[in-house]
């Protein structure tokens, strides 16, 4: 089997990186574009549904350890994403709002995710003052 080499990564080397989760129709393709940077051109006037975004968005977001989106939701109105909702870090409430900018389709990012006086910054893993 040929394999094309970029960067010193073999393309089976790129495949077997790939997340195992991704189980939708062309998400193992989209995903691999997506890390090599290779966009897809735009079929004479396609325009992602609205739906098909809050889909994009959502599953995103769920696969994404580092968030938690229990009390966030997700409005998709002509390609303009607005997430509600309350998340404890503003470090959170960031890259939630980066995910959603990131999917395809994305017009716009409507950040309402308020971040309770109590939160802020995630606690660190190295020791407390003293």
């Amino acid at each position: 089997m040929a394999e094309w080499q970029t960067q010193g990564t073999t393309s089976s080397d790129a495949v077997h990186s790939l997340d195992p989760k991704t189980s939708e129709t062309g998400g193992v393709l989209r995903q691999l574009s997506d890390e090599l940077g290779i966009t897809a051109p735009v079929v004479g006037g396609y325009q992602r549904s609205d739906e098909r975004i809050r889909e994009d968005v959502c599953e995103r977001l769920w696969h994404e350890p580092h968030v938690d989106v229990s009390e966030v939701t997700v409005e998709v109105k002509a390609g303009v994403v607005t997430l509600e909702g309350t998340v404890p870090y503003r470090q959170m409430k960031h890259s939630i709002e980066d995910i959603a900018a990131s999917c395809r389709g994305v017009v716009d990012v409507e950040n309402r995710i308020r971040v309770p006086r109590t939160g802020g910054s995630p606690p660190s893993s190295g020791a407390g003052i003293g």
